[in-house]
């Protein structure tokens, strides 16, 4: 579908996790470090500075209770390799990674915990916030995907729809 978004609702992701690394701390506390691999191109989304922060929350708390000690936010650049009804991927993805090296999540919870209406009703150790991170990408256009780490951990790729004209990696 064609973009709603002007480009005055654009993200700049570098700058907006940079306001919020104090925040990030916070959440994770002393035992978890967090580190930061952001682009020097300008990775503008469509997303709020509100959801992005809730994402981020949400990983980083996540990676905290799986006994990481160390979590990984990075910002890239994805093209679109094929688009479809639920992708507004005109211009490619900005692609928001999260990873850790805590306990990752048993393979069968996988594949579902990303469900538009996922519900795990009888499971104390699983919460609502991946449920979460997915369906805010998926409100602006975007995607998400994880995997079990093969080192340990769990890495959660989110991908937004890019607001900004990234020429100069199309070479």
């Amino acid at each position: 579908p064609e973009s709603s978004h002007t480009d005055d609702e654009a993200l700049e992701l570098s700058r907006a996790i940079a306001h919020m690394e104090r925040l990030l701390r916070a959440v994770a506390g002393p035992r978890l470090r967090v580190r930061y691999a952001l682009p020097d191109f300008e990775a503008r989304a469509h997303i709020t500075r509100s959801a992005l922060e809730q994402m981020l929350l949400n990983l980083v708390a996540n990676a905290r209770d799986a006994g990481a000690d160390e979590v990984k936010i990075s910002v890239g650049y994805e093209p679109c390799l094929s688009c479809d009804v639920e992708h507004d991927c005109q211009n490619g993805f900005i692609t928001l990674e999260v990873s850790d090296n805590g306990s990752g999540m048993a393979n069968e919870l996988l594949s579902h915990v990303t469900g538009r209406f996922s519900h795990f009703a009888n499971r104390s150790d699983f919460g609502s916030g991946l449920v979460t991170v997915n369906n805010l990408a998926r409100a602006v256009g975007g995607h998400t995907e994880l995997w079990n780490l093969e080192s340990a951990g769990l890495c959660v790729r989110i991908s937004l729809p890019n607001a900004g004209v990234l020429w100069q990696l199309a070479a």
